[in-house]
């Protein structure tokens, strides 16, 4: 499922290591409250950046590429939806809604 490239994704954020990723005070609740939905949809990723963070830190992996550290940890996630007993299809395809939807800004 492709998702329309509209005016709302994220603002950008370079980052060519994890340890550029933006820690998620860097984009505050203000930008939350009062910005746009690109903006808005900013924090969300400086929230996700965090939790890319706390999974290379947790796993001992070293410094790696945004792309490589995102798709693991998608990766893992999956593994532990299973551990769970949760259905990964579900799961995943609810994760797609919620980002197409905030992404076309609704959320």
């Amino acid at each position: 499922m492709t998702f329309i490239d509209t005016q709302h994704k994220a603002l950008p954020i370079k980052a060519e290591q994890v340890i550029d990723l933006p820690r998620h005070g860097e984009y505050g609740a203000l930008d939350y409250l009062t910005g746009d939905v690109a903006s808005r949809n900013r924090v969300r990723a400086a929230s996700a950046a965090e939790a890319v963070h706390a999974y290379v830190k947790g796993a001992g992996l070293r410094t790696e590429e945004p792309a490589t550290a995102i798709s693991d940890l998608i990766c893992d996630l999956g593994h532990l939806i299973d551990a769970l007993g949760l259905d990964s299809d579900d799961l995943f395809g609810r994760g797609r809604w919620h980002y197409g939807f905030e992404v076309e800004g609704e959320g």
